[in-house]
């Protein structure tokens, strides 16, 4: 049994910020590999099959693939033809190290596409494209391959450019493709998660929804409701649940008053304060207080009492 070649980042890549861009010409077959880098590959033309984790794919002009680390595949072209296939070939770090706090849509569809390539299937980790999306795929990958040839000043930061607006591009296409695939909810999952580690960074401090919108440019009202479709609940009911879930920690946990806790969970009405953690908590801050440091004394009594006299 042929072994199968595995083929490594440092033949590829100077460092994990490097990036390598292919126009390779596959005559007959390339046999089944794999590799520890991302790779996306696009055939520019010719005919015949991609083998990708033993699920083959009939290829043609057009066709995009986004290949994980340890993803098994091989190219096979058809007789009397040959493909012509363009590889782009780099580590995450080569977009996570150059996107700044603020780029989070960005971020996200770089997490969701990467995502994609760790976990391939049909659905996101394979793109069929006609007429002017693989005119325009096609022109971005020609581009970064003459930014990459000619190699002049500032060459990486253009290239790594074009690599984000190819991200963006595919995600376009996959979700005008499978407008019912599990790649909106995907991203919309993901976009999610990241609000609420948000929140629970930033509870104590003023949060509109208008900002969180913002950064991965929705509209309030849109993302408001993509946010409710995920978790069931609305931005505000999130917040005020995290929030209150903090307070009953810090009630716990120190010796502070709970119009300090009050405003340390991010309220300054009290009024509001009292009624908004009855509401949660069925008691009142003052009783919650009081009842969980009753437990904390009982149970260190018990620890006393337990511990054996040397």
């Amino acid at each position: 049994m042929k072994r199968l070649e595995k083929l490594y980042a440092g033949d590829y890549l100077r460092d994990k910020y490097d990036i390598t861009i292919q126009k390779a010409v596959v005559e007959d077959h390339r046999p089944k590999h794999f590799h520890d880098f991302i790779e996306i590959a696009y055939i520019a033309s010719g005919s015949g099959s991609h083998t990708v984790n033993d699920q083959e794919f009939r290829i043609a002009k057009g066709d995009l693939f986004i290949l994980g680390k340890n993803t098994v595949h091989e190219f096979q072209a058809d007789r009397e033809t040959e493909l012509l296939v363009y590889n782009c070939i780099f580590q995450p770090d080569f977009i996570e190290g150059s996107l700044g706090r603020d780029d989070e849509f960005v971020q996200l569809i770089y997490r969701y596409l990467i995502q994609s390539a760790g976990n391939f299937d049909s659905r996101n980790g394979y793109l069929k494209l006609t007429g002017t999306p693989s005119q325009e795929i096609e022109q971005i990958f020609e581009e970064m391959f003459e930014e990459y040839e000619k190699r002049e000043i500032g060459y990486i930061h253009l290239i790594r450019s074009d690599l984000v607006k190819l991200m963006i591009r595919v995600f376009r296409q996959q979700g005008k493709l499978s407008p019912d695939s599990q790649g909106p909810s995907a991203l919309n999952r993901l976009m999610v998660q990241n609000t609420i580690e948000y929140m629970e960074e930033h509870y104590a401090g003023e949060i509109q929804v208008g900002d969180l919108a913002s950064k991965y440019y929705l509209s309030p009202s849109y993302f408001s409701r993509i946010f409710k479709d995920v978790t069931g609940t609305t931005l505000v009911a999130m917040l005020q649940s995290i929030r209150i879930q903090k307070a009953c920690e810090l009630l716990k946990s120190t010796s502070r008053s709970v119009t300090e806790i009050a405003y340390d969970v991010g309220y300054q009405d009290m009024k509001y304060f009292y009624g908004l953690f009855r509401k949660q908590k069925g008691t009142s801050p003052k009783q919650y207080k009081k009842t969980h440091m009753t437990i904390t004394e009982n149970e260190e009594d018990q620890k006393v009492q337990d511990t054996p006299i040397k």
